[in-house]
């Protein structure tokens, strides 16, 4: 064998060890790195605009998100508010935002809290939060609340008046609930 030839085998037996060794150093990484989480917040920043409607999980940690709109979790949507909650921007010329939990959605208060802003111009004060059809829950754990105290009325509606202080207390919802809560300043 000549010269030219043995030089040209080595050099593909190293290029062929290096690429060996190489992808393992790759198959390794990859079986170290962490697994992707699911349930992310879309919401990165602390101030919702528009409309926001849920079809996926979200899970969203240590942010009172400012709302300028309604939520809507729909079907296979879930919400999860972590350590935060929803302060909704609401004034006169605003009246028909609202907190939507569809059949099929779901909402989870962890230590978080759902208010409506009272230093705009003219605040409206009632927030609709509407939890209705098949399978769709709204769950509060530790110390969560939407502001206000209850008051039940007729038909299987809830509404929500008085001082900031209070707490709601709700488990899934097998029919329609409705609650307006209204702040004063």
């Amino acid at each position: 064998m000549s010269s030219g030839a043995r030089r040209n085998a080595r050099a593909l037996t190293l290029l062929i060890v290096w690429s060996v060794a190489l992808g393992a150093l790759f198959a390794a990484l990859l079986a170290l790195a962490p697994a992707a989480q699911a349930g992310t917040c879309d919401q990165v920043g602390g101030v919702i605009t528009g409309d926001w409607t849920i079809t996926n999980t979200q899970v969203c940690s240590g942010i009172l998100y400012s709302v300028d709109g309604t939520i809507s979790v729909n079907s296979g949507g879930s919400l999860t508010l972590t350590d935060g909650g929803l302060s909704f921007s609401k004034d006169t010329s605003h009246q028909g935002y609202a907190l939507n939990v569809n059949a099929g959605g779901e909402l989870v208060l962890d230590n978080s809290i759902v208010t409506t802003q009272t230093d705009s111009i003219s605040p409206f004060l009632k927030l609709a939060f509407t939890v209705s059809g098949a399978n769709s829950r709204f769950t509060m754990k530790d110390g969560d609340s939407l502001v206000g105290s209850t008051r039940r009325a007729p038909r299987s509606t809830s509404r929500t008046r008085g001082s900031p202080a209070s707490r709601i207390r709700s488990s899934p919802a097998s029919a329609s609930t409705r609650m307006t809560t209204t702040m004063r300043p």
